[in-house]
């Protein structure tokens, strides 16, 4: 969260969730201006974070959902989030892609992670 705080463009970023012992959930929701979260995502530190910490990400007994759109300048609750993410983020089940990302339309221009 230290390293993303200090990107360019990011609005706003929240990091929740709940683990005991290896097991429960956890969430990273970031707001971006524009289209500077790719650069982040893409380089430095998430991306090698992201590659290093793939084998826990994507084990066996996970469920995982990805998910960037537009939302049309309104930023969800923790609650909020968590349907839109299994109703329309791309979903991993123990490390194999189920479905692939079908973001919601507000209204402007959407892209799939």
């Amino acid at each position: 969260m230290n390293q993303i705080r200090k990107a360019p463009g990011l609005i706003y970023a929240e990091l929740n969730g709940e683990l005991k012992k290896w097991k429960g959930n956890g969430q990273t929701m970031t707001v971006w201006d524009g289209k500077q979260m790719p650069n982040f995502r893409n380089h430095n530190t998430h991306d090698f974070a992201m590659k290093f910490f793939t084998w826990i990400i994507h084990r066996k007994n996970t469920k995982n959902y990805y998910l960037t759109y537009s939302a049309n300048e309104t930023i969800p609750s923790v609650a909020e989030v968590k349907d839109i993410l299994r109703q329309f983020g791309k979903f991993y089940d123990g490390g194999v892609l189920a479905r692939k990302a079908a973001p919601p339309d507000f209204g402007e221009d959407k892209k799939s992670s």
